[in-house]
């Protein structure tokens, strides 16, 4: 049916009769505008001006230009003149040149089936004020070449992308195209923040909750060179991984210092901090005080002492700035702290080479 709309919208174009198109073909232009290769549309058509010999110059007539069209809408047209017309046989859309883009003015998606494949999984325990990006959706439905409109709407940071594309808050999906959302987790604690998506007439919410008010913190079960961890980052990236091999969910980070940057300035915590392993209150205010309330353990279940832990740090979570193995990357001296201890000792209780193998402290984003 969409097909026949259209192929009678284009007869009625080329085969308007010669009296309504009177009011431009035949009408003279000059000589400037024939050799700019001047177009102009109007209501009847649109129109080129045309040299016809012995200084004569003539607006004619300018068929429709018709064809295939980028894979998305909006494309280049300033190659036709304004009022061209298409059908884009990728989306199933009627376009019309505006001078400068392409323009949708008629989307056939009423014979498509009903989209399928919109399911995306929700996020829980995530860290504060973080973008997270959902798992990859593919969208697909049957009974047309055409698309359907895509959208999200939500939380203000919500945002979509179409096939790898750009991210954007609405467009079009063809079948066999993927989707997938983004958003940036709340700032506060056990908050969500929604993004609804919308494929033609179906929505679904995908959801990212951040984690509840106690900070989880644990003592990796291994030990690490001190000259070979990497710097922070390589550090940060030991805990994550750590975190995710015990079945701990959310963003983590090492409690250490490198020679420039302090503990207390790039972690950012809440309270209560509590024990991963068996969730007892390390540090139910502040876990710079200068005391504990109680051990960093090990996921094994060991004491917390099975290593001295290399920190960097001491308890109010500055650098020492000569015990930091030069940044974690070379040989030197190295802070250490002593898990088994609640007294500062935690933080910095004495040193070793940057050659031997000692634990890191890791607490949750």
């Amino acid at each position: 049916m969409r097909y026949a709309v259209i192929v009678a919208f284009l007869l009625t174009l080329l085969t308007m009769p010669d009296s309504a198109r009177a009011q431009s073909v035949g009408a003279s232009c000059t000589a400037a505008l024939a050799t700019a290769a001047a177009s102009a549309c109007n209501v009847n058509g649109c129109y080129v001006c045309t040299s016809m010999g012995g200084g004569v110059y003539t607006w004619l007539q300018q068929p429709l230009n018709l064809g295939t069209a980028a894979a998305s809408a909006g494309s280049s047209c300033t190659s036709y003149p304004a009022g061209a017309v298409r059908f884009n046989t990728t989306l199933a859309n009627l376009e019309v040149c505006d001078g400068s883009i392409w323009e949708i003015v008629g989307t056939a998606t009423t014979s498509c089936g009903s989209p399928s494949g919109l399911s995306f999984t929700n996020v829980t325990s995530a860290s504060l004020g973080t973008s997270y990006t959902s798992n990859t959706a593919t969208i697909t439905f049957s009974g047309c070449s055409g698309s359907y409109s895509v959208s999200v709407t939500g939380d203000p940071t919500a945002q979509i992308s179409v096939n790898g594309g750009a991210w954007t808050t609405s467009g079009a999906i063809a079948s066999g195209q993927t989707l997938r959302a983004r958003l940036t987790s709340s700032g506060s604690i056990s908050t969500t923040s929604t993004a609804t998506v919308t494929v033609g007439s179906l929505s679904t919410n995908w959801t990212v909750t951040t984690r509840a008010a106690g900070l989880l913190a644990f003592e990796t079960n291994e030990g690490y060179i001190g000259s070979a961890i990497g710097g922070l980052a390589a550090a940060d990236a030991i805990c994550q991984y750590d975190a995710g091999a015990n079945g701990l969910a959310g963003t983590y980070k090492a409690i250490l210092s490198d020679d420039t940057t302090d503990a207390v300035t790039r972690l950012t915590l809440s309270y209560p901090i509590v024990s991963a392993f068996d969730g007892n209150t390390i540090a139910p205010t502040n876990l710079w005080s200068g005391s504990l309330a109680w051990y960093f353990r090990v996921m094994d279940g060991g004491p917390g002492n099975s290593f001295d832990h290399w920190s960097g740090t001491d308890a109010t979570g500055h650098k020492q700035s000569t015990y930091t193995c030069s940044g974690w990357t070379a040989a030197g001296t190295g802070g250490l702290g002593w898990g088994w201890q609640s007294n500062t000792n935690w933080a910095f209780g004495s040193y070793n080479n940057c050659g031997e193998s000692h634990s890191l402290l890791c607490i949750q984003q």
